[in-house]
């Protein structure tokens, strides 16, 4: 293990030593910040943990990550149309602010009374977009939530919201234009709403990386999307991806082939933010070693404040810990920093290396 921690200290460094050439703007062409911040995140679900929602939120501050992926299911919300139901994640953010922990809120998940018949993408829009309205009213910039709650701080109100987790894998893949289009339909609701409830919202929009074994998928979900809604990368704000790469090495990189898909459209220069990026140490297919999840993640955090500074402007590694692990769920059960029962692996230890250097600079 002490070999281990040598060789990701190294690596951390050299991966920081290479962020002061990317701050000039070198590498990968984009939208650039003269003095780019990479937000540094965790996905963990904390709520999912009930009563232990706060020990969840206190490792993602031990991690160093300041920022963590939350989950507000419209499920959990409107169980029945037209019904809020909002106390449990009044909890989520309240214990988040009394850590000082930033939350991006994904806006996902179907109701039952929403579902269509092959359990695709809904087709209520127009209920969407009034769920993202009233969530980005609750804990958006000037929430009730914050007005409610004095002590917590609303400076750590969000202003970011993703809008929906990968509707490109959706239900059975019969005809990818009609998940675009429904996809196309559930953003032009969700903006209009939420920015109706605050002009001081952004949304990110889900671009398809995530397979980045199949050549070409990046420019496929763009260009159906893009049929779909001509204009709907110009409503958004940024840009939601995935790029995982499972069992291909990091110079395969999934970023590349959407930052070509995105110039072949002339697309708007987006900030992206990699809302999920992880390797599996599950012992099937598609799943690394424990030190080489170390390695990668120590890797590509260099690579982005590298090559994309500036363009790349968050990163949400998945997952903080381990799911239950069966057989039809071992590689993904087993993408976390930390053991299910909470033993760190090498990854954690890349990770808070990582962030604390990045806090340094």
């Amino acid at each position: 293990m002490r070999a281990v921690v040598v060789v990701i200290a190294a690596l951390v460094a050299v991966a920081l030593a290479a962020a002061g050439c990317g701050d000039s703007g070198s590498g990968s062409a984009g939208a650039r910040d003269a003095n780019p911040v990479l937000r540094l995140g965790l996905v963990a679900n904390t709520l999912g943990y009930g009563t232990a929602m706060g020990r969840e939120q206190d490792l993602i501050r031990r991690s160093g990550a300041r920022w963590l992926r939350e989950e507000i299911q419209w499920s959990l919300v409107e169980p029945r149309r037209g019904a809020r139901r909002w106390k449990p994640y009044d909890r989520l953010f309240a214990g988040a602010s009394a850590r000082h922990l930033r939350v991006l809120p994904l806006l996902s998940d179907t109701p039952p009374w929403a579902q269509t018949p092959n359990h695709r993408l809904p087709m209520r829009t127009a209920a969407y977009g009034a769920f993202v309205r009233d969530a980005v009213a609750r804990y958006g910039p000037g929430g009730s939530f914050w007005r409610a709650h004095p002590q917590s701080d609303a400076g750590l109100a969000p202003v970011w919201f993703e809008l929906w987790n990968e509707p490109y894998l959706v239900g059975p893949v019969v005809d990818d234009q009609l998940a675009a289009d429904r996809y196309a339909a559930l953003v032009r609701a969700g903006i209009d709403g939420g920015r109706g409830a605050s002009a001081k919202a952004r949304f990110l929009v889900a671009l398809d990386t995530s397979a980045a074994g199949h050549p070409g998928v990046a420019e496929r979900w763009l260009s159906r999307l893009l049929q779909a809604d001509p204009e709907i990368l110009e409503r958004a704000d940024g840009i939601a991806a995935h790029p995982y790469n499972i069992g291909l090495g990091l110079e395969e990189n999934a970023l590349d082939e959407l930052e070509v898909a995105l110039r072949a459209h002339q697309a708007p220069e987006l900030p992206i933010w990699v809302t999920e990026i992880g390797w599996s140490t599950c012992d099937v297919g598609g799943c690394v070693t424990a030190e080489r999840q170390a390695r990668n993640t120590t890797a590509f955090l260099g690579m982005v404040r590298a090559r994309y500074a500036g363009r790349v402007q968050a990163v949400f590694v998945y997952r903080l810990r381990d799911l239950k692990v069966t057989a039809d769920f071992a590689r993904e059960g087993a993408f976390g920093l930390l053991e299910r029962d909470g033993r760190p692996k090498p990854a954690w230890s890349a990770f808070r290396q990582f962030a604390s250097r990045l806090a340094e600079r």
